[in-house]
């Protein structure tokens, strides 16, 4: 089969129809195999496409246990730590306020934030301006 370039699609079928396989050849993880087949994947490096031209949606979603920035940039977590804690935040929109990183940072359990030695408006090397947030 052979699918156009740029139109999203979805794979689905019942159970043991061959998605999963087809998935692992695409993402470069079995070799493509059968007379004349041959899986071309726009942007692939050595095999395996990048995830903006194919992203796999696996059976079962995998969380590691912890905080929600652990979660979100699972699995590059360099080091695991409890609070308390200050994490500094760059690249704040021109022009966000002390209310703004409240509104933010308060759901995920922090109690305090500031402007990091810098006027509220004043922009950080990053492009914004940079906060310190508390988490006790």
């Amino acid at each position: 089969f052979e699918v156009q370039a740029g139109v999203p699609l979805v794979v689905t079928g019942p159970n043991a129809s061959g998605k999963s396989l087809l998935g692992n050849v695409l993402l470069g993880l079995w070799p493509v195999r059968g007379e004349g087949a041959e899986a071309i994947v726009p942007g692939a490096h050595a095999g395996r496409p990048p995830l903006k031209t194919l992203m796999p949606a696996p059976q079962r979603i995998y969380l590691p246990q912890g905080a929600l920035w652990m979660q979100l940039s699972y699995p590059d977590v360099p080091f695991s730590f409890e609070p308390p804690y200050d994490m500094t935040v760059r690249g704040l929109p021109a022009g966000a306020t002390l209310d703004d990183v409240q509104a933010h940072f308060a759901p995920l359990g922090a109690t305090a934030w500031r402007f990091a030695n810098r006027a509220p408006g004043e922009a950080h090397a990053s492009g914004g301006p940079e906060a310190i947030v508390n988490f006790p």
